[in-house]
């Protein structure tokens, strides 16, 4: 289970870049598939700033940036998953993100139930915060 958790944090952090880089066409179905059906019905997410969004919000903010950042890039590092419960899932890791060429960093702490028999993994909560760090990270 823990690789199903793993390759959907992938997964979702990929399908953000291509949506900002405009890899996919700007279209509500493309949209809902990737990330709006990924998410809890009371999705919330804090970000680095403290604000905080549900599920509505969030997304309509993120489809309204649709092809922003050409350049834009995430990688995910040190990835860590620990099961609470049978079908709930608590993942921590670092996500760098790289706006044109300039990086920013943030630490993640992210929730996420398997719910179905499908075995669809549905996101409950993320909360972002940032990281100092140095040029030469």
């Amino acid at each position: 289970m823990t690789q199903a958790i793993k390759t959907e944090i992938l997964r979702l952090h990929k399908d953000f870049a291509d949506w900002y880089n405009a890899k996919v066409t700007k279209e509500n179905k493309i949209f809902n598939s990737k990330i709006t059906n990924t998410l809890d019905k009371n999705f919330h997410i804090v970000l680095p700033d403290g604000y905080e969004y549900n599920k509505d919000s969030f997304c309509k903010m993120v489809y309204k940036d649709y092809g922003t950042d050409k350049d834009f890039l995430i990688k995910i590092k040190y990835l860590k998953i620990r099961k609470l419960e049978p079908n709930l899932f608590l993942a921590r890791y670092e996500e760098w993100q790289y706006f044109d060429k300039n990086i920013q960093s943030k630490r993640t702490t992210v929730s996420i139930l398997k719910k179905d028999k499908k075995s669809k993994i549905i996101w409950i909560h993320i909360h972002e915060s940032p990281i100092k760090y140095t040029p030469e990270m």
